[in-house]
């Protein structure tokens, strides 16, 4: 059975939509962190997991995720750094970090994760496996939540687009652009929604049509 995991340092409201998607299609829930002040050992066992399909959401700058209450993770190409108010916490590749071995789908619910080219790349060393699916711009709750299924876009959501059967990198990929040209083609956010699949290829809307976007 495949699984989720969701991490949330903001308002959860997209989180919990991601969930009771996720649900719906028979995933079991992995870890659920859906508050700006976790644990730091819930946080560390978080990345120590094995889920196929991962939310994050809050802020987001420079490959660093974090939320209101000084707690935050910082994704490097071969490791996290994970932070709780005062204490600090790593976990590398090969020593406690285990998420981007099973990992086939990074949901980035932060302003512009996929906007500067160096960090989509780091981000790929670190789940060389998975699509990543977010934003080249700012976004937010009513944003993510809409993409999911928990806003205006009640039929043709990224749920309502995943093939049946088992759950795929690439089929999550095409889903999440396929909600975005629903949702938003020939508005003013359109050319904010970003997919980039495993091998490289990242996809945007442009004219309304879902297009090839840089190559990685």
């Amino acid at each position: 059975m495949q699984a989720y995991s969701t991490l949330d340092f903001g308002n959860p409201k997209d989180a919990r939509t991601f969930e009771k998607g996720c649900e719906a299609r028979g995933l079991r829930k992995e870890h659920a962190l859906l508050t700006p002040a976790p644990a730091m050992d819930d946080l560390a066992a978080f990345f120590e997991a094995s889920p196929q399909l991962v939310y994050f959401s809050g802020h987001f700058q420079d490959r660093q995720l974090w939320g209101d209450d000084r707690a935050g993770v910082v994704f490097e190409k071969d490791r996290v750094l994970l932070q709780v108010g005062d204490e600090t916490r790593e976990l590398a590749k090969g020593s406690g970090l285990r998420l981007p071995d099973s990992v086939i789908a990074v949901f980035w619910g932060g302003c512009s994760a996929l906007r500067k080219a160096a960090d989509v790349k780091v981000l790929r060393e670190l789940f060389p496996k998975a699509a990543l699916l977010g934003y080249s711009d700012t976004t937010g709750v009513a944003i993510n939540d809409a993409m999911l299924g928990g806003g205006f876009i009640r039929r043709k959501h990224f749920f309502d687009r995943l093939p049946r059967g088992e759950i795929t990198g690439a089929a999550c990929a095409w889903a999440w652009m396929g909600a975005a040209q629903t949702g938003y083609a020939g508005g003013s956010m359109a050319d904010r929604f970003r997919a980039v699949t495993a091998s490289g290829q990242e996809w945007k809307l442009s004219g309304g049509q879902i297009v090839k976007g840089r190559r990685y």
